[in-house]
C-alpha cells in the first residue's frame, strides 16, 4: 500500500488522513467511511483497484482501526525527541509553485552528469495526470510560473476524461484533472534544455514500430502502441519538440557516452534509449532511437539469439526472454551497462542490461524478499 498507492500522493497521518471528513457522510462503522472514501475524485478507480483488488480489502480494516483508535484519543507510543546538535540548523523551506487543483511529481534543476548547468536557475516540474500547465520556480527571484506544454495531435487523450467515482469532499464532482501530456519526469541536459517523459500523441505507434517494419528494433521487438512518448522544451526560446517513440517512456536518465544516450524505463519489458546527439542534428525520432526486450543468455553463448517466450518450457538451446518492466533507469557511468528496478511486482528485483549485446541479467534476494520502486546507481557503478 505504501509502495505503489497511498504514499505517492498522500502523506499517511497527517489531519487529512487520520481524520475521516463529516462531509463524506455518516456511516454505520469505521470501514464503511473508508470504503466511500477511496472512492473520491477522479483516482477513486486506482484506489478501489489497490486496496480492494489487488490488496483484496485488507487495508480498509486497518485502516478503520487506526482513525477509530486516534478519534479515541490514543497518541502514538513514542514521543519523538526534539531536534539536537548540528541537526538544530537545518532550515526547511515549503514553497507552493503550482496551483490547489495539481499536483508535482517530479522536479529537475541541472544536468546530473555536469551540475554545474543551470547553476542557480529555475527548476522545472512534471505535473503529470493534473494538468498540462507545467510548472516553473526561480528560486532566486522566488516567483512561481508556467508555461502550457501543448501536444502533437489533436486525438491525444486527456484525464479530464476520467470519471469521478464518488464526490470528494474538497471537489465535490468536479474533474479538477485536465492533462493530455500526463508529463511524468523531467531531466536537463548539457545545454540546459529540458527533457520530458510526456505523452505527444495517442497510443496507436506509427507503422515503423510494428510487425513488418525494417527499423532494427521493430524486427527484433515490434511494439504496437505507447502511453507515453518524449519532448524537449528549450526554455531560452520556448520551443517545444517532439520525439515519437515507439516504447512507453516513465522516468529518463542520461548515460555518460559520446551521443549523449537518453535511457527511459516505462515500456513493457524493454529498455528503450534516444541518441539525443544524432536526434539534435536530423529531427528524426525514427532512426535515433531503439529498444530491445530483457532477455537472458541461458543458452550460453554470449549473444542474443532466439528465445524462449515467458511461460513456455526452458530450453537450453535457446535465451529466456522475461515479463518484467523497469521503474528507476540507471546509466552505469563506470562500465555503460544499464540497470533498471522491477517495481510492479512481489518481490522486487534489479535488471543489468547490456547494450553492446542486448542481453540482461536479473538480480533477486531469497525470500521474503522486497519491494523496490526508486533506485539509482553511483559513479562506482552500485546500484
Amino acid at each position: 500500500m505504501k509502495n505503489m498507492g497511498c504514499v505517492g500522493c498522500h502523506q499517511l497521518g497527517n489531519l487529512a488522513t487520520r481524520t475521516v471528513p463529516e462531509s463524506l457522510g455518516h456511516f454505520a462503522s469505521s470501514e464503511q467511511a473508508w470504503l466511500r472514501r477511496i472512492q473520491s475524485g477522479q483516482a477513486g478507480a486506482q484506489m478501489v483497484n489497490i486496496a480492494q483488488g489487488a490488496l483484496t480489502g485488507i487495508p480498509i480494516r486497518y485502516l478503520a482501526d487506526w482513525t477509530d483508535r486516534i478519534a479515541a484519543g490514543e497518541l502514538p507510543a513514542a514521543t519523538p525527541a526534539r531536534p539536537s546538535g548540528i541537526e538544530r540548523n537545518v532550515v526547511a523551506t515549503v514553497r507552493d509553485w503550482s496551483d490547489a487543483k495539481a499536483y508535482l511529481h517530479d522536479l529537475s534543476g541541472t544536468d546530473r552528469r555536469h551540475p554545474s548547468v543551470n547553476a542557480g536557475g529555475p527548476l522545472y516540474g512534471a505535473p503529470e495526470l493534473s494538468t498540462d500547465d507545467f510548472p516553473v520556480f526561480d528560486p532566486a527571484r522566488n516567483t512561481a510560473t508556467t508555461f502550457k506544454a501543448p501536444v502533437r495531435d489533436a486525438d491525444t487523450p486527456t484525464t479530464h476524461d476520467d470519471p469521478v467515482i464518488a464526490p470528494s469532499p474538497y471537489w465535490g464532482t468536479e474533474r479538477i484533472w485536465s492533462s493530455r501530456t500526463i508529463a511524468h519526469n523531467p531531466m536537463l541536459d548539457r545545454s540546459g534544455r529540458i527533457w520530458y517523459t510526456a505523452r505527444i500523441r495517442a497510443a496507436a505507434n506509427p507503422a515503423f514500430c510494428k510487425h513488418g517494419s525494417p527499423h532494427p528494433s521493430a524486427m527484433l521487438f515490434p511494439i504496437e502502441s505507447s502511453e507515453r512518448q518524449l519532448a524537449v522544451y528549450d526554455a531560452k526560446s520556448g520551443q517545444y519538440l517532439f520525439v515519437d517513440t515507439c516504447y512507453s517512456t516513465h522516468h529518463l536518465q542520461f548515460a555518460e557516452d559520446a551521443d549523449d544516450t537518453l535511457w527511459t524505463s516505462g515500456g513493457h519489458e524493454i529498455f528503450g534509449w534516444l541518441d539525443t546527439k544524432k536526434f539534435d542534428a536530423t529531427r528524426d525520432a525514427a532512426a535515433s532511437q531503439g529498444w530491445a526486450p530483457i532477455v537472458l543468455d541461458t543458452d550460453g553463448d554470449g549473444s542474443l539469439g532466439a528465445w524462449v517466450e515467458p511461460g513456455q518450457p526452458a530450453d537450453a538451446r535457446k535465451d529466456t526472454r522475461l515479463a518484467v518492466s523497469i521503474y528507476a533507469v540507471m546509466p552505469s557511468p563506470a562500465d555503460g551497462s544499464v540497470w533498471g528496478s522491477v517495481a510492479f511486482r512481489y518481490p522486487g528485483a534489479i535488471v543489468r542490461f547490456d547494450p553492446r549485446t542486448h542481453l540482461s541479467e536479473i538480480y533477486n534476494v531469497p525470500l521474503p524478499g522486497f519491494g523496490v520502486r526508486g533506485a539509482d546507481i553511483d559513479r562506482n557503478g552500485v546500484v
